[in-house]
């Protein structure tokens, strides 16, 4: 039977209830009598002992039963609920196998257990810990779908598919997609449909987008809170992969870099920009679409993109930050009477390599200013004349960082405080890049509450809402805090 260790589980806490409420009767009838004697805590105490007696009885039925009669210490501590499901591995595998797609294997724990055995000893997991995880290219699927899902119930299997259609924001071409697809006979497999997206990314979807994803898990007898991925949307960078041992099938794949892979799953929360709020932008406030705004765009586009190349290289985390974030989220473009780029990064991050890694890619380094403990920034210029800020953040408390900014001519500091953020992915301008989270909270922070109302005229020191000074330089730090080259 499909999922029997989750009914007598279930069975197993309605005993234990009710062998817990017929000793507190017993306790409250005893009570009530008019000939108790001393001898009446003793009696309760037996009566709660042999409760107690019979509530293990039943517990190690219930063991005896899930693990097909044979109990030891091991079993007790790691095997309760477990089913081989080795065979459920190769159906799947023959599928893909036989209708030309791939299937990725990305579940942590199946692929540590094929590191560490051979494929003929079997393939243990516990159907009551969270779904098998695995994935599929939407563009292999497209023609072969029908045909998976009746293979699937031929074969035993309950396939239940999620689908977007009531995404955070709408994009035309990811409308009422599918999303991922339960599969469940020995245990349950999530396969989460991976679809194509800008700059080598694979996109998915967030299950709460299926307006009966609730229905839906009830059915496959889950809760939200065993669902790892997919809790929001998410995006990774494509990977190579390499045939896993525990199919015959070239088809049943795997990340080669499996803890690189894994890390970017669990790291690969997804925001949309705005589309509606850009609309109402330029409906409101106009596009400058001049040939000067459209070479200046284009121009940045550029620059952000060999950013992001060296700075991947380097390992370091960086984002969208001040007027280039403020482009982002409000008119999901580069804002042209910018003028620059803006970018943060952690200052735990910070290393020598960056200048020397953005000087071997053209650009120069113009201004530095602060030390990397203290209020640091970079200011490069590249081949094309724009400029390009990198803003170091620190952390304040525990519920705000910042970012120092420094007047070259007098030596006085600036601290520029927003409230505790995290990163996630994002689509701009074809790149994806990391964005804060909560950027409503970022901007509203920088920018003050009229942040959608376009300003040309803009003083760092003075126009920021979050802006503080931050005392002054001293004489003997002048000389290395602030740095101006040719």
């Amino acid at each position: 039977m499909q999922f029997k260790h989750r009914l007598l589980y279930n069975h197993y806490t309605i005993t234990m209830s009710f062998l817990r409420r017929f000793y507190q009767i017993f306790r409250y009838l005893f009570s009530c009598l008019p000939f108790q004697t001393k001898s009446f805590n003793l009696v309760c105490f037996y009566v709660g002992v042999v409760c107690l007696a019979l509530q293990f009885f039943i517990f190690m039925i219930l063991l005896y039963t899930l693990d097909g009669g044979a109990i030891s210490s091991s079993t007790i501590l790691s095997r309760k609920c477990s089913v081989n499901i080795q065979e459920d591995l190769k159906t799947l595998s023959s599928f893909s196998f036989d209708l030309g797609f791939n299937l990725i294997l990305l579940d942590k724990e199946i692929i540590k257990e094929e590191s560490n055995q051979n494929t003929s000893k079997k393939l243990i997991y516990c159907t009551l810990c969270k779904p098998i995880l695995m994935a599929v290219d939407s563009t292999a699927l497209i023609d072969v779908r029908k045909q998976l899902l009746s293979k699937l119930v031929d074969h035993g299997f309950v396939p239940v598919t999620f689908y977007n259609s009531h995404p955070l924001q709408r994009i035309p071409e990811l409308n009422h997609i599918e999303t991922v697809i339960f599969v469940q006979r020995t245990a349950i497999f999530q396969i989460v449909i991976f679809h194509p997206r800008e700059d080598n990314t694979w996109w998915f979807g967030d299950i709460h987008s299926d307006t009966t994803y609730e229905v839906k898990l009830a059915s496959l007898n889950l809760t939200l809170q065993e669902i790892d991925l997919m809790k929001t949307e998410g995006a990774v960078e494509k990977f190579e992969m390499i045939p896993t041992s525990l199919s015959e099938e070239s088809t049943l794949i795997q990340p080669k870099d499996v803890s690189t892979v894994l890390s970017d799953i669990n790291n690969s929360k997804f925001i949309e920009c705005n589309l509606t709020r850009a609309t109402l932008f330029h409906n409101k406030f106009g596009s400058d679409k001049s040939p000067e705004a459209v070479r200046f765009r284009h121009k940045v586009w550029k620059m952000l993109s060999r950013v992001k190349t060296i700075l991947d290289s380097l390992g370091i985390v960086f984002w969208l930050s001040s007027g280039t974030a403020l482009g982002y989220f409000r008119e999901c473009d580069i804002i042209a009477h910018s003028k620059d780029v803006d970018i943060g990064v952690w200052a735990s991050s910070y290393s020598d390599r960056i200048i020397t890694e953005m000087h071997d890619h053209g650009f120069h380094l113009k201004i530095s200013l602060g030390f990397p403990n203290d209020s640091l920034e970079l200011s490069f210029i590249d081949q094309s004349g724009i400029k390009l800020d990198i803003f170091f953040f620190y952390k304040e408390d525990n519920n705000h960082y910042w970012n120092g900014g420094t007047q070259v001519k007098s030596g006085k500091k600036f601290k520029y405080t927003f409230p505790k953020f995290t990163l996630c992915w994002t689509i701009f301008k074809d790149l994806r890049v990391r964005v804060p989270c909560e950027t409503e909270a970022y901007i509203r922070a920088n920018y003050g509450p009229n942040w959608f109302t376009p300003v040309k005229t803009w003083d760092w020191k003075t126009s920021p809402a979050n802006v503080l000074p931050n005392g002054v330089w001293k004489q003997e730090q002048l000389a290395d805090a602030i740095k101006l080259f040719v």
